[in-house]
């Protein structure tokens, strides 16, 4: 039997860290928000120490504008992709004017690396055999494509 795969919520936690020089007789204390992988004990600070709550509840405030921001954009990807898909099958060529279209190369890098290998492969046939490597996306396509994972990186 398979062993399943663990969710970012079983080996990830958010850990609400208290700093003080101290150990807290002055009264003074700083508080810091972190991303601990629970297997490693490693962490990624997400709100650097702050001593003022205000000041820490401004930069949860910016984390909390960031991800509703990304929720929006993965919403247009997700209604991308899958209307495409309920459509009709969509061609190397017409995958590759959607992602040229991109408003960002790192955008294109994301809307490529999410589809299927099958359409992954196709497209890079198509740039690398039809589109020109002297303007637009297709030289950042063929810079950033590894032909053994299939992603652009």
């Amino acid at each position: 039997m398979a062993e399943r795969k663990k969710t970012r919520a079983e080996y990830l936690e958010w850990v609400l860290e208290v700093q003080s020089p101290d150990n807290g007789i002055s009264g003074t204390a700083e508080f810091l928000l972190t991303l601990r992988e629970k297997e490693s004990g490693r962490a990624i600070e997400v709100i650097e120490a702050r001593s003022d709550f205000d000041g820490f509840v401004a930069a949860l405030g910016e984390i909390k504008s960031r991800l509703a921001e990304v929720e929006t954009e993965a919403r247009s990807r997700f209604d991308q992709v899958f209307s495409n898909h309920a459509a009709t099958p969509v061609g190397p060529e017409e995958l590759w004017r959607q992602l040229a279209a991109s408003p960002s190369d790192q955008a294109m890098f994301e809307s490529f690396n999410a589809l299927s290998a099958t359409s992954r492969a196709a497209v890079a046939e198509h740039v690398f055999s039809r589109v020109s490597m002297f303007s637009g996306k297709g030289p950042i396509f063929a810079e950033h494509y590894n032909a053994v994972s299939q992603i652009l990186e």
